[in-house]
């Protein structure tokens, strides 16, 4: 069985706000990732692991959750990728935020700043998707406006970013979903 009557629910940061999750992933264990961000406002991003069961695995983290604060402004995990028993968390921090972590919740510093990776295009963004190509290297695609933005980050030491984009196209908001995963593929495809 999992949870009560298949639900799961989780309080992450006592005292108010919202908590939502945007993105998950099974692990080879099957245990599960969620990956998301706590509070509208000024929140951060947060992880949390289940058991198959759907109880938090109190060996992940503190009690099962893992929160981290990038920079003053909100933030918010968009996508999680597993490597190796590493986890990526990907996400919005008003520009695009790559955080490694290691299989027990705790930040791996060895990667980028930190732990951390932010890219800055000037513009207030994050990534929306992402993808770990078969080299290891981590593909980010996100938008602001009009615009694409396509990075791609060597998953080593130091973290460099291999190219980024910024690219213009003319639909709306629904064009750029649509065009942002067209960008993805291609960014995957160019690095082999």
């Amino acid at each position: 069985s999992f949870g009560i009557n298949g639900v799961v629910t989780t309080n992450i940061e006592h005292g108010g706000g919202e908590d939502a999750i945007y993105s998950m992933a099974l692990q080879s264990d099957g245990k599960y990732i969620a990956g998301g961000g706590t509070n509208w406002y000024d929140g951060n991003m947060v992880l949390a692991r289940y058991e198959t069961n759907g109880l938090l695995d109190t060996s992940f983290g503190i009690d099962g959750t893992v929160i981290t604060k990038i920079g003053t402004h909100h933030s918010f995990i968009s996508k999680v990728l597993l490597e190796d028993g590493k986890i990526i968390a990907a996400g919005y921090a008003r520009d695009f935020a790559v955080v490694k972590y290691n299989n027990d919740g705790s930040i791996n510093y060895n990667f980028g700043d930190s732990g951390t990776v932010i890219t800055y295009f000037g513009l207030s963004n994050g990534i929306t998707d992402a993808a770990l190509q078969s080299d290891g290297k981590i593909v980010g695609v996100g938008y602001s406006g009009y615009k694409v933005l396509l990075a791609r980050y060597n998953n080593n030491e130091p973290v460099t970013i291999s190219f980024r984009k910024n690219v213009q196209v003319t639909e709306g908001n629904s064009g750029i979903k649509k065009a942002s995963f067209e960008a993805l593929s291609y960014g995957a495809a160019v690095a082999k």
